[in-house]
């Protein structure tokens, strides 16, 4: 009684010392930014800066391009699955914090040399759940949850570089086509300052020296206005494909003159701007995250303490006899009566499959239960009085 005793006083101390200190030992401690920026840095535009920067520039070809790319794009698309794949493994393990409860089904069915048949069920409950005394669930939940946060920036990272790269895909598209309009103006022109050279030439005031260098000029702008096509189609395909569709598919807008800038946006401090761009954002959460994981780290150090729970059932049925076989007298069992019992059944070891009826006792009231109910209805129409 003495020993009992001061084993339940040296267990029940520590466990309530550790009940108290749940949560408390192993937690990620905030972090505090301590900066001072200054009142003002440099020139900002009296603008609000949108979310959608894009409509600053009140361009409606841009303005489309940029929707369907935001819908149709196959990166942006790729970071949208990892999103939801960081959600669905935050939900998994924050379901670790609540007891888990699974079920189980068995079945067997077996059968005996005498063609006896027993079929087996169990069904069972299994609940279990652990004490997360020292955080180490919570610290993992914390960290699932920080990649959320980090795949969520990292989503707005593939949006806002999508868009500035459709955006410096097609203000230089318009640029090479304005580019294009001047070197065909500039052949036309070469071209008309040729003939007057060779005009020249041909009343004897220019050389010839002077006619071959202006060919040379227009060959030259030719060739010119040549690599400024090729480039329009380079950056229409860029374009397309930034569209999530293959080139020659898109019809992109012929505009050639590009917009009027809008004024410029109020960025405020550089402090507020590093604080707003995303992947700053996201390299903040990877922080916390591995902030996190070092406490679960640390929480994986101590005893783990599950509470286990399990309920079960089996359930068992027998059916006497195996195969079934034609009488004249109906569908009677192989093998029935069972040869425990001397009964009134009938017998197939009689002449081309007639039954031999033993002595006539009453069966066995424990064989009607087994046998299914036609075969009862058809036992009581025979002969047994």
């Amino acid at each position: 009684m003495i020993i009992s005793r001061f084993l339940l006083h040296f267990i029940t101390i520590p466990g309530i010392a550790m009940i108290l200190m749940t949560g408390c030992l192993i937690a990620p401690q905030p972090i505090e930014l301590k900066t001072q920026p200054p009142d003002s840095f440099s020139r900002s535009g009296p603008m609000p800066l949108p979310d959608k920067w894009w409509e600053t520039f009140d361009d409606p070809a841009l303005n489309r391009m940029i929707e369907i790319a935001l819908t149709d794009n196959f990166s942006l698309l790729a970071t949208w699955d990892r999103l939801r794949q960081a959600e669905a493994i935050a939900v998994r393990e924050r379901a670790q914090r609540f007891p888990s409860l699974n079920g189980t089904n068995t079945s067997s069915r077996s059968r005996d040399s005498e063609g006896n048949q027993t079929d087996r069920v169990g069904m069972g409950l299994q609940m279990a759940y652990e004490l997360d005394l020292w955080g180490r669930v919570r610290a993992n939940t914390s960290a699932a949850y920080f990649d959320v946060q980090v795949s969520q920036a990292d989503l707005n990272v593939a949006a806002i570089t999508l868009s500035a790269e459709i955006a410096k895909a097609w203000y230089a598209l318009l640029e090479q086509r304005g580019q294009l309009s001047l070197l065909e103006s500039q052949i036309a022109t070469n071209e008309q300052v040729l003939k007057l050279v060779t005009l020249r030439f041909r009343q004897g005031v220019a050389s010839a020296a002077d006619v071959l260098r202006q060919r040379q000029l227009v060959e030259q702008t030719r060739g010119n206005t040549k690599d400024v096509r090729a480039q329009i189609e380079t950056l229409s395909h860029q374009l397309a494909i930034l569209l999530g569709q293959p080139p020659k598919s898109v019809d992109i807008p012929s505009d050639k003159s590009l917009i009027q800038l809008p004024p410029l946006p109020d960025t405020g401090l550089p402090g507020e701007l590093i604080h707003r761009r995303p992947d700053v954002q996201a390299i903040f959460y990877q922080v916390q995250a591995a902030d996190a994981r070092v406490a679960a780290a640390i929480a994986e150090r101590f005893p783990r303490i599950d509470l286990a729970g399990a309920l079960t059932t089996n359930l068992s049925s027998t059916l006497a006899g195996g195969a079934f076989a034609r009488t004249p007298a109906g569908l009677l069992p192989v093998g029935w009566p069972p040869s425990r019992h001397k009964s009134c059944c009938p017998s197939l070891t009689g002449v081309h499959g007639e039954p031999k009826w033993n002595e006539r006792k009453p069966c066995s009231p424990k064989f009607f239960t087994i046998m299914k109910p036609r075969f009862f209805r058809h036992f009581k129409k025979s002969k047994i009085h």
